[in-house]
């Protein structure tokens, strides 16, 4: 006698039979807590921001030629130069990660998903770097550009005094 699988044997008892069938459906996992998700969102939502900072920027050879880098204007340019090229993956990677954020928000997922959500915020960090290292070269540049117009006020202001007295 062929005994198929739905039905118990013997010896097995009707609870023992729907245990051994219902594990399989418990390693489809849960859905991922919302404060993960939070933060994959907020990697999507900077590797977005960072491609359309990058579409803002001037080219890399106005950059490399203004004269308002005074200080490291070779790698602002550079920088720039990498961040232009970065655009379209950036954008478009934002958004598919947006979308699979979306998805993930209603299905329930097996652990490796939460690892991916952690690299997703992790790849925000790093495109979000790239636009912080940018603008911290613009501040240091425009403080030197301060520093440099309070030493000629100085310096005029001590001109001044002498031809007065």
């Amino acid at each position: 006698m062929i005994q198929s699988r739905a039905t118990p044997s013997d010896d097995e008892s009707a609870l023992t039979s729907l245990l051994r069938r219902a594990v399989p459906y418990e390693k489809a996992g849960a859905v991922i807590p919302r404060d993960l998700l939070a933060f994959g969102l907020f990697g999507s939502s900077i590797i977005i921001a960072t491609g359309l900072f990058a579409l803002l920027l001037p080219d890399a050879a106005a950059i490399r030629h203004s004269g308002f880098y005074l200080l490291l204007g070779g790698f602002t340019a550079n920088l720039d130069s990498l961040m232009g090229h970065a655009v379209s993956p950036a954008l478009i990677c934002g958004g598919t990660l947006l979308v699979l954020d979306a998805c993930l928000m209603q299905v329930r997922t097996s652990e490796r998903w939460r690892y991916v959500i952690v690299a997703q915020a992790a790849a925000g960090g790093i495109g979000g770097a790239f636009a912080t290292v940018f603008l911290a070269l613009v501040v240091l540049n425009l403080v030197v550009w301060l520093a440099l117009f309070a030493l000629a006020l100085m310096v005029l202001g001590v001109f001044l005094s002498a031809m007065g007295d």
